[in-house]
């Protein structure tokens, strides 16, 4: 996959945990996999969706998991954070 494909693929990430706080990793990757097949006609396993959340929180933004909500979430703290990554990458795929 491309730069811009997996970064493509870590923007939706980002996304789909910012529009539902606590989404459980099968709800995300069933959602991924939905808008990924929609764009690109790929499947993504559960184990690269994993790799790319270890991934994300490691190098880009924070993003923790609850015990007690059962899902992930983007803390209130790295909006400024999120917002500039979007940019970049919105000034990426324009320029492909």
């Amino acid at each position: 996959m491309s730069k811009i494909g997996w970064l493509h693929r870590y923007v939706l990430i980002v996304d789909l945990i910012r529009a539902n706080r606590y989404i459980s990793l099968e709800d995300l990757l069933v959602l991924l996999q939905k808008s990924l097949k929609d764009v690109d006609g790929v499947a993504i396993s559960k184990r690269t969706v994993q790799r790319d959340l270890k991934d994300i929180d490691t190098n880009i933004i924070t993003i923790k998991c609850s015990k007690i909500n059962k899902g992930y979430f983007i803390p209130p703290d790295e909006v400024s954070e999120l917002e500039r990554m979007l940019k970049v990458f919105d000034v990426l795929k324009y320029n492909k």
